[in-house]
């Protein structure tokens, strides 16, 4: 069934303007001059300190829970203190991620982006996951979490590029050594590019990129958020977005 035009452009501004949150915040900001006024009240009319900021999507009764970044991270901490390495590299992911690990071995984090990050234990280095700064078969333990996806389409500043998946999978697998491990997690699904945010690759598409590895252990977060250990990849190519974690080796 074809989409409708009205369809076409809520799914073009959503992205940049939600239109639930618009729907939402009718309410939510005439709430918010209510309590102004009620504030206002309360400081008796005194208002030079106060400037308008409104704040006005937190007042839910549970909290927004993004199950892919809440697992992963823990995932691969669980993962890296049985490997046990003695530094861990890190291509992209959640700064929080590296900055919690660096607490018990070295941290080095790559990106695009220059970050201002002073931490002990863990350094910040501008490089590109497609011409990472390391040798041939010379990392030990390495991560790349929900990266691969956006190679290529232009969302960071990067090149355009149809294979960037593929060409970043390639330079991952370079950099690790024999009998080192990448921890890799990325959307998984039936195969789509939902351009220019990110691309859903199926576990036979990942797996047949690090051809040059092993999979050593699968574990996944559902599309219903429910995190999994140790099943089988292949069941979930027809998922709409699940996130894969995959442990792989290099032997």
């Amino acid at each position: 069934m074809a989409e409708s035009f009205k369809g076409k452009i809520l799914r073009i501004i959503n992205p940049v303007i939600p239109v639930e949150k618009i729907v939402q915040g009718i309410p939510r900001y005439l709430n918010f001059w209510k309590d102004y006024k009620k504030y206002k009240v309360l400081l008796g009319g005194d208002i030079s300190k106060i400037t308008i900021q409104p704040s006005i999507h937190e007042k839910d009764e549970s909290h927004e829970f993004d199950s892919h970044y809440q697992y992963q991270p823990l995932w691969a901490l669980k993962k890296i203190e049985k490997l046990n390495p003695k530094k861990h590299v890190d291509v992209g992911s959640q700064l929080n991620f590296g900055l919690t690990l660096s607490l018990t071995i070295p941290v080095e984090f790559i990106d695009l982006r220059k970050l201002n990050i002073s931490w002990p234990n863990y350094t910040m280095l501008v490089g590109s996951i497609l011409n990472l700064p390391y040798e041939k078969n010379s990392l030990e333990s390495l991560s790349c979490m929900h990266v691969i996806e956006h190679i290529g389409l232009g969302r960071y500043g990067d090149p355009l590029d149809p294979n960037g998946s593929i060409e970043a999978a390639k330079e991952l697998s370079r950099v690790v050594k024999q009998g080192g491990s990448l921890l890799l997690t990325t959307p998984i699904g039936k195969s789509k590019i939902a351009f220019n945010s990110h691309r859903i690759h199926t576990t036979v598409e990942i797996i047949k990129m690090f051809s040059t590895l092993k999979l050593i252990n699968f574990d996944v977060i559902t599309d219903e958020g429910k995190y999994l250990e140790k099943v089988n990849p292949y069941e979930y190519d027809t998922s709409r977005y699940a996130c894969g974690l995959f442990h792989f080796e290099k032997i």
